[in-house]
C-alpha cells in the first residue's frame, strides 16, 4: 500500500514538473519569436533593403540559439524537480 502512496506522490511531482517545463519553454519560444521580431523592423527601420539570406541568418541563428539554450535550461529544471535524483539517493519528500 505504501508502494503505490510514493508511486502516486512521484507521479504527481513529474506531471507539475513537466508542465512546468511546457509552460518555460512555451514563453521563451515566445520571447525568441519577438527577439527575432525587433531585430528585423530594426534592420528594416535602418532604411536599406534587407536580403532574404540575412532573414534567414538572423531566423536561423537567434531562433535556434534562444531556443536551444531555452530547453537546455528547463531540462535542468525539470530535472531537478522530477525526483529522479531523490529515488536514487533514498531521500524521500519529508527528508527536507
Amino acid at each position: 500500500m505504501a508502494d503505490r502512496d510514493i508511486l502516486a506522490l512521484r507521479t504527481a511531482r513529474a506531471a507539475r514538473a513537466w508542465a512546468r517545463y511546457r509552460r518555460f519553454t512555451g514563453r521563451l519560444a515566445v520571447a525568441a519569436i519577438l527577439a527575432i521580431s525587433l531585430s528585423l523592423i530594426y534592420l528594416k527601420g535602418a532604411g536599406e533593403p534587407i536580403p532574404i539570406r540575412m532573414m534567414i541568418a538572423i531566423l536561423a541563428g537567434l531562433g535556434l540559439s534562444v531556443l536551444i539554450g531555452t530547453a537546455l535550461m528547463a531540462f535542468f529544471f525539470l530535472r531537478n524537480e522530477s525526483s529522479r535524483r531523490d529515488a536514487a539517493s533514498g531521500k524521500t519528500e519529508n527528508d527536507d
